[in-house]
């Protein structure tokens, strides 16, 4: 059994490799699907895809993979789900004269991709805004010697006046300079001071040389990017996917997130859509149920990703995961803003920070960025993936190499067995459970007490009579809704731990963990319990939230139950169909499990049972990682 899950970002490319096809080739519907279901069986659990290059990928493309999500939803599909990534205020390079990759000498290998070179020392020219007496315009193609600077396909007119800022903040009159990253940091360039900031343009220097590719991402170093996160085509994209896959979309990325404002501004922007309220209505036919608290429930989980210099601060991190429902360590842009030896340090805190908060953590960038052209990752990605695992992550997640790369399938097989085996070396060690539990405990207790006093700190901050009215009304219902929660929060964390603990139980082969939400689950999930974590929900959109999250195995026992002992007859015959539990032999004795849940039934945020069942003459098979007893 895997228990950290594998996010794969996908593309027409992706597709076309799997399938061997020409690189013009018109996709179909059946194509589609069929890569599709070959990454699945591969070992992907979470498809994403990365609106940044919607207009690359194809509306069509998009919507054949969620044609065939409603196709196989309970075959092929069922055990994967969709996270989308909203592209955010992505400062990018325009497209450049020519991305053609010159010829290599006969009989020499040439590695680089394809694009323009350019090197240390050299000058270059990037514009920000349009200049007649040159020429420049938005569509303007750049060259070895300048290029243009876009934020969602448009000149991006404060591009200057952020780094004659930031220049200016370095040690008050900009004499160090300031770096500016492409891509993932190669190449690099270097702004001296504020007189380098032209009416259109910004004059700097190469110093780190490389491959100029036109739609590259621009990063400055350690400048707070004071940039709405979600813009006019975050809307129209956000907008367009909901109508087209609302029911299959599990999770959506924000970018550049800076503070939790952001976050629950894009909560309500969701909520709030159509497409959300006809899924609500669908799946609770009684309109008296239809209520605010329900559209929550429905909506897609929101993940804040970290990457910028604001967002790690001491304080702001934790104000952000209080609200986000999981979080993504995006070190690309982060070890561009910050120093590249710091990122090791932030990605562990924040990996711990969610875990304790049970809020779902994945790790991004660069995980296994050699096996976009090569077929076998180099020993320090494998480390690193290692490393992941172990610090706790929930999901790790491939970029280029499946989206872009030559190996797609070979690097989710690849990914999928250094899982197991850091999983593998993780249970091997020994674990004190009752030292463990005091100490958890412990930091559980702060935590709680902690969240609290944050949240009427955030909360009165974001009180302001100048914000939206809609708004500040969504945030203030969004922090009096916390505060309720988070005063059962302790019965819950007790219960959770209490579910570990006797987990260790020999005869005890799975948890099963029942609640409208899945959070049940999630909290169990987050102590790693060595056995498999079963979260029971009511619904579709629920049960496929659960997929990314470490060591759930989520199932859909249909609409509340007015009993416990329902409820827990309802989660068995649907372990049975699903081939978890079978008839113990004529000589052998059935399984016991941990059965954790809440009442009354169907009320979020009511956990307060747990109980040792009997399985009678049922044993569990499937993914069993408890020796025979």
């Amino acid at each position: 059994m895997k228990r950290s899950k594998i996010l794969a970002t996908i593309s027409p490319k992706t597709v076309r490799t799997i399938l061997r096809l020409g690189e013009d080739s018109q996709l179909s519907a059946l194509q589609v699907g069929h890569a599709l279901e070959q990454l699945a069986q591969a070992g992907v659990d979470a498809f994403r895809l990365n609106m940044s290059f919607r207009r690359q990928m194809g509306d069509r493309f998009i919507e054949q993979v969620f044609a065939w999500f409603r196709k196989e939803k309970n075959r092929k599909a069922r055990w994967v789900t969709v996270l989308v990534d909203l592209q955010g205020p992505k400062i990018r390079l325009g497209d450049l004269k020519s991305t053609e990759q010159p010829h290599p000498t006969p009989g020499a290998i040439d590695l680089r991709p394809p694009g323009l070179q350019i090197y240390p020392g050299e000058e270059f020219k990037l514009f920000y805004r349009s200049d007649k007496k040159r020429g420049i315009s938005a569509a303007s193609l750049g060259d070895r010697s300048h290029a243009t600077v876009l934020l969602n396909e448009a000149l991006f007119e404060q591009f200057g006046q952020l780094v004659r800022a930031g220049l200016r903040a370095g040690d008050g009159d900009g004499s160090e300079g300031l770096e500016l990253h492409l891509g993932d940091g190669e190449p690099s360039f270097r702004v001296s001071t504020p007189n380098d900031v032209r009416r259109s343009h910004i004059r700097c220097t190469v110093v780190l040389g490389g491959t100029l590719v036109g739609g590259r991402g621009i990063m400055p170093k350690r400048i707070p990017l004071d940039i709405a996160p979600i813009t006019d085509k975050d809307r129209r994209d956000l907008h367009f996917l909901l109508e087209v896959g609302a029911e299959f979309i599990s999770y959506v990325a924000l970018s550049f997130v800076k503070s939790p404002l952001e976050i629950l501004e894009l909560k309500r922007m969701i909520q709030g859509k159509k497409s959300i309220r006809t899924l609500t209505e669908k799946l609770l036919p009684v309109a008296r149920e239809r209520t605010r608290s329900a559209r929550t429930r429905f909506s897609p989980h929101v993940i804040a990703k970290i990457e910028t210099v604001q967002a790690v601060e001491p304080g702001n991190i934790e104000a952000i995961i209080d609200v986000a429902d999981g979080v993504m360590v995006a070190r690309g842009d982060l070890g561009l803003q910050l120093d590249v030896e710091a990122v090791p340090t932030k990605q562990k805190e924040i990996i711990k920070l969610c875990n304790l908060r049970g809020k779902p953590v994945i790790t991004a960038t660069q995980m296994l960025d050699s096996m976009e052209k090569a077929p076998r990752p180099k020993r320090p990605e494998v480390a690193d993936v290692f490393n992941a695992v172990m610090d706790g992550t929930d999901a790790l997640m491939l970029s280029g190499e499946t989206s872009q790369g030559d190996f797609p399938l070979e690097s989710i097989r690849m990914m999928e067995r250094i899982i197991q085996s850091a999983e593998t070396y993780y249970f091997s060690q020994p674990r004190n459970v009752i030292a463990d539990w005091q100490q958890l405990d412990r930091e559980l207790a702060d935590i709680v007490g902690a969240a609290s006093a944050r949240r009427s700190r955030t909360r009165s901050r974001f009180d302001s009579k100048s914000m939206d009215e809609p708004l500040r009304k969504f945030v203030a219902q969004f922090y009096r809704d916390k505060e309720i929660k988070s005063q059962r929060q302790s019965v819950t964390d007790r219960i959770s731990l209490s579910a570990w603990v006797l987990s260790e139980v020999p005869e005890v082969q799975a948890i099963l963990a029942a609640s409208t939400s899945g959070r049940t689950a999630r909290m169990i999930s987050r102590f790693r319990p060595f056995l498999p974590v079963i979260g029971a929900t009511h619904d579709e959109v629920n049960r496929r939230k659960l997929i990314l999250s470490y060591g759930i195995i989520p199932i859909n026992v249909g609409p509340a139950f007015t009993s416990t002992e329902r409820l827990h007859q309802a989660c068995v015959r649907r372990l049975k169909a699903g081939g978890f539990l079978t008839a113990a032999g004529s000589t052998e004795k059935g399984d016991q499990l941990i059965f954790v849940l809440g009442t009354p039934q169907g009320e979020p945020g009511t956990t307060n049972q747990i109980q040792l069942r009997s399985l009678g003459n049922l044993r569990w098979t499937k993914w069993r990682v408890r020796p025979e007893t």
